[in-house]
């Protein structure tokens, strides 16, 4: 199995991979210098990418985490007794780094979801730009080599007379516009070189495919599964306290998702909360400061949630499976009396 994913390049920077603060418990972590050494423009504002791509060998038995941070560039073949809960994004800001954290000394590694582009899925829409409503050539030009469905494979689009230009605008702000006749017409080799050649890249739509890192097997198919963002908490591996959300964890679609399921996150996330509160209350204990207001309200949140929100979640949990259940059995009903009633209790159920 291999991972693959684009080289970056920074002006001024080498690598910052922190040999001294490793990621520690998370796997087999090695080094991945992704930063090209080539000169940069020192005004750029913005990252680009470079025409070379990594391709390192990984375990198809592991989730793989790919950090391009540049301050603990690495590779992660994540050990296989790491746990993980999808969370939404406010958990990338700072009011969870303590949650992360606690949960990550479990070996618990919170995600949120990254959506992957179909880059096959434009492609006909971009063939079909080089056509008149008539079916005509917009364009002599493309023809044969240069043939609206070879421009469409390197993502090129026709835009209007005279121009093309890449339909994703993955290098910098804007899209690469292209003169036809100066830089298109009489071109004899295949619109991915042609864009090589014009840009000192390859196309597009290739960077965009490894906008995220790609898993593939030995002959070089589409092993990827489900890829998301891992939240790693501040000072690990070097990252800075605030934490960092640059971190990509993807996984073989071949194996089972090791996502935990909601009733388990939840679970965990509560005990992360009352123990954090314990040492609290323990502090305060310990620094003669019981009877203060914020000691009583610490106390009482404690009780409610080690005694009474357990309770509350399995009854979440019932009153889910409840409606699905009646949910079923309405279809089944005929009488719109009777499924008048359902709705009703449905309601009543929702309330609670």
């Amino acid at each position: 199995m291999n991972v693959a994913l684009n080289v970056k390049y920074y002006w001024g920077l080498r690598d910052f991979y922190r040999e001294d603060k490793p990621y520690d418990g998370f796997g087999d972590v090695t080094k991945l210098n992704i930063y090209s050494e080539e000169k940069k423009d020192e005004n750029r504002k913005v990252h680009r990418v470079d025409t070379g791509r990594i391709v390192r060998a990984v375990s198809c038995d592991h989730p793989i985490l790919v950090d391009p941070c540049r301050v603990g560039s690495c590779l992660v073949e994540m050990d296989l007794s790491s746990r993980y809960m999808v969370v939404g994004d406010a958990w990338c800001g700072t009011d969870f780094q303590g949650i992360i954290r606690s949960l990550s000394e479990k070996r618990i590694y919170a995600l949120t979801e990254v959506q992957r582009l179909d880059v096959n899925a434009v492609k006909p829409m971009l063939e079909k730009s080089y056509y008149t409503d008539d079916g005509e050539l917009e364009d002599t030009t493309f023809t044969d080599n240069l043939s609206p469905a070879n421009m469409a494979e390197a993502g090129v689009k026709f835009l209007r007379d005279g121009v093309v230009g890449c339909h994703y605008a993955y290098i910098g702000c804007h899209k690469h516009y292209m003169n036809i006749s100066s830089e298109w017409h009489g071109c004899q080799t295949t619109p991915t070189l042609r864009h090589q050649e014009l840009f000192n890249s390859p196309p597009c739509i290739e960077l965009k495919k490894c906008q995220f890192p790609v898993l593939t097997t030995e002959s070089g198919e589409d092993a990827t599964g489900a890829t998301y963002r891992m939240l790693i908490p501040g000072g690990v591996g070097g990252h800075p306290q605030v934490g960092c959300n640059a971190a990509m964890l993807v996984t073989n679609k071949n194996h089972e998702s090791p996502v935990m399921n909601r009733e388990t996150a939840q679970h965990e996330v509560l005990l992360v909360i009352i123990d954090t509160l314990k040492k609290k209350i323990r502090s305060s204990i310990e620094e003669s400061n019981i009877g203060i207001p914020d000691f009583t309200q610490q106390a009482q949140q404690l009780i409610y949630l080690e005694h009474f929100t357990p309770l509350f979640g399995k009854l979440q949990l019932a009153t889910e499976r409840m409606i699905m259940l009646m949910n079923r059995v309405q279809l089944q009903v005929a009488d719109k009396d009777d499924k008048d009633v359902i709705r009703k209790k449905q309601m009543s159920l929702l309330k609670l």
